[in-house]
């Protein structure tokens, strides 16, 4: 689908919000694509593909020193100590990452070329997830890991359609699947965060499903692993008071945990309820967390260690008494490790009714079940007219704050409620 001026504009504008994070770093004339291979035969290999929180825009509140097991695959083609910044964008060989900012007016050659020099003296840029997904990792594996740099802040799915393979280092997906034959043709799996660009723009939403199922379906045709793990995170929050595109996030949020739904092999887990730094880039503390969740997922799931955290998901939704003045809502999920708790008060929740997208209070409380830890009892001191949706997480920055004793976090969802 095309964008239009307005979506243009959105982009740009996420795009100058990453130059904040990455202030100088560059890029060499395209190279042949050359065979790399990892520093060691027994390397687990991940690929970091998205946009700009996979890229990450932390601000370094410690320093963060490199571990001789993790290694990063710089964008530039060459393997080095992976501390962050760990997507030094303006050192990339794939010439996209350039052409990226070229078309969208934010940089010019020259200054792209600049920073990329700084960029090999003192790379500049802020903390992502990677460096917090290898570190968990390597507490429960027996080997190297090496990261694959490849997102880019401000991407849509349309930048990452993998029909543009043909495109190859013109592409994000052609350059990301390059990179990955140029470490030896084989991964681990795929880090994916994305989805803030679709949110941002009205009818994106509408084929955003439909466009994830096929780059996964298509990162497993193009490594020739059908079973290719992926590991997704569901966006976070927009520090916005108000924005008529509020609803988009919420159908991009499901669309995500659905995704997880309709392929094996695939898992989300989300990033509502972390810190942010800015509008909309998780902090340091927030990826530390983000990084974490992600690779207990890895353990469990990929690496079959036992009791290791597992993704959270919902399961099942009663309503008693809808039309008393004290109606319940039970809702359990799926995957919870120990039990459910929160920070103070648990919240998160809101109902919707099919009036026009009308919207009511939150419940007037939540419990946890303590005969059943994984259910979360939602009070109310008014009735409820159904049909209606339940909505955890709605809007573009609400609070939740509901996780499992491994720091698991109840994703975002949308439950049609009918009787």
């Amino acid at each position: 689908m095309k964008r239009n001026g307005h979506d243009s504009q959105l982009i740009r504008g996420a795009i100058g919000l990453l130059l904040g994070c990455w202030m100088g770093v560059a890029v060499q004339a395209e190279a042949e694509i050359l065979t790399t291979p990892p520093p060691s035969n027994d390397t687990e290999l991940w690929v970091m593909a998205g946009q700009s929180n996979m890229v990450g825009c932390g601000r370094h509140v410690r320093k963060l020193e490199p571990d001789p097991r993790i290694w990063l695959y710089n964008m530039d083609n060459t393997w080095i100590p992976a501390v962050p910044p760990l997507h030094r964008i303006f050192e990339s060989v794939a010439p996209v990452h350039r052409e990226i900012f070229w078309k969208t007016d934010q940089i010019t050659e020259e200054d792209f070329l600049e920073r990329g020099e700084r960029s090999k003296r003192s790379p500049a840029g802020g903390v992502g997830l990677g460096y917090f997904f290898a570190k968990r990792l390597i507490e429960g594996i027996d080997s190297e890991v090496g990261l694959i740099a490849s997102a880019h802040g401000g991407t849509t799915m349309e930048q990452w359609d993998p029909k543009k393979l043909s495109e190859g280092d013109h592409s994000l997906y052609g350059a990301t699947i390059n990179r990955i034959k140029a470490v030896g043709g084989k991964v681990r799996g795929i880090l994916w965060y994305q989805g803030e660009s679709e949110a941002m723009e009205p009818g994106q939403e509408k084929v955003y499903e439909a466009e994830f199922l096929e780059l996964i379906d298509s990162f497993r045709r193009d490594t020739g692993d059908e079973d290719l793990p992926f590991i997704l995170v569901q966006i976070g929050r927009w520090a916005r008071a108000k924005d008529p595109r509020a609803d988009n996030w919420d159908t991009v949020r499901d669309i995500q945990r659905r995704v997880a739904t309709q392929r094996e092999n695939v898992w989300v887990t989300s990033a509502i309820d972390l810190e942010l730094d800015d509008q909309i880039h998780l902090s340091m503390a927030g990826h530390e967390r983000l990084g974490a969740r992600m690779a207990e997922i890895a353990l469990g799931q990929v690496y079959g260690i036992e009791n290791r955290a597992v993704p959270i998901d919902l399961k099942s939704v009663e309503v008693e008494k809808a039309d008393s003045n004290r109606p319940v809502i039970r809702v359990h999920f799926d995957g919870v490790d120990g039990k459910l708790v929160s920070q103070g008060p648990a919240t998160g929740f809101r109902i919707r009714t099919d009036r026009a997208g009308e919207s009511v209070p939150q419940p007037c409380r939540v419990d946890f079940d303590p005969d059943h830890p994984s259910t979360a009892i939602l009070r109310f001191g008014y009735s409820l007219t159904l049909p209606a949706t339940l909505i955890y997480g709605k809007g573009l920055d609400p609070y939740v704050n509901i996780v499992d004793e491994k720091d698991m976090p109840v994703p975002a969802f949308s439950y049609e409620m009918n009787q």
